[in-house]
């Protein structure tokens, strides 16, 4: 029975086996090994040139950058840089300050902003629970009183004179002159008595407007009135050991902004209208008046 190829149908004599099958497998081998050998080359060159890419675009950018800083306009002049560095060495000296001194500098602030931002303070410490500093300001505020008192006394301030003459009459003035120390205590205790009188006047004006602060709260927003008295004598006193005899009329100037500052704060602490603050007001000046007025009479009674 004749035989064929099973590839290419070639008849095959018995024994003879049909070359075709290798022919045909050397060339597929040879063609496919050419084109992997060309798809190698291919893939070889497009990863040179990406490569190339990649390593000429950022050689590209910084030398483009580069020129284009020298070339193009100076972003900083040399004073700008000057007042940069200044500023910065400033403003690090501020830090390590408020680092080294945080209580010190946090209270200088805080000073400040009496002068700087009166009405934003007052209505802030007003709203405090308890301010820490009420009773030293009230103690400075004492202390500064008395010793303003005693000065203007020698000085011979005529205004300041005359009203303790018709005050307290001519044995009270002469007294200060010859006994300071014992004089001192004394003009300490009134300044004592004024405020106690007038805290206890707001606390029971407080009551009558349905307002129920602590007494230590009414303390505490009265003597934040009495920061502005203080920064006038303060400035009185110096001018007092300028060579001046004293003027009266700038206390006249620290009873106006204590009344400001008392207006301010009980009105945010106690929430009061306009008219009731006024009100509130007008009972408590009137109220202290007559009672230190009476207070005063008992005391040139019993001394004199």
């Amino acid at each position: 029975m004749a035989k064929f190829c099973f590839y290419c149908g070639q008849e095959l004599a018995p024994g003879e086996k049909c070359k075709c099958k290798g022919k045909n497998s050397r060339s597929s081998s040879a063609s496919s090994a050419g084109a992997n050998s060309r798809n190698a080359g291919t893939s070889g060159s497009n990863s040179g040139t990406s490569g190339s890419s990649r390593q000429s675009g950022p050689r590209y950018s910084s030398e483009k950058g580069t020129s284009g800083t020298g070339s193009g306009p100076k972003t900083r002049t040399s004073r700008s840089r000057k007042s940069h560095a200044t500023g910065f060495r400033l403003k690090t000296f501020t830090d390590q300050l408020r680092t080294l001194f945080p209580t010190l500098s946090s209270g200088a602030i805080s000073g400040a902003n009496y002068i700087l931002r009166p009405a934003t303070k007052i209505r802030q410490e007003s709203l405090r629970a308890k301010r820490p500093f009420s009773f030293v300001t009230v103690m400075f505020f004492i202390f500064l009183t008395a010793l303003l008192a005693i000065l203007m006394v020698d000085s011979d301030s005529h205004l300041f004179v005359g009203m303790l003459v018709s005050i307290f009459s001519q044995k009270a003035i002469e007294y200060c002159a010859e006994f300071r120390v014992q004089s001192f205590f004394a003009i300490s205790g009134v300044a004592l008595l004024f405020v106690v009188v007038l805290t206890t006047s707001f606390y029971v004006a407080s009551r009558f407007s349905n307002r129920k602060p602590t007494f230590r709260k009414t303390f505490d927003l009265v003597s934040i009135s009495l920061v502005y008295v203080q920064l006038i004598e303060i400035v009185l006193l110096i001018t007092m050991l300028f060579g001046s005899n004293g003027s009266f009329s700038l206390l006249f100037i620290s009873i106006i902004l204590m009344g400001l500052a008392q207006l301010l704060s009980f009105r945010s602490a106690l929430g009061l209208t306009e008219d009731s603050i006024f009100q509130m007001l007008f009972f408590v000046y009137a109220t202290s008046y007559l009672v230190l007025k009476l207070s005063v009479f008992i005391l040139i009674t019993a001394l004199f």
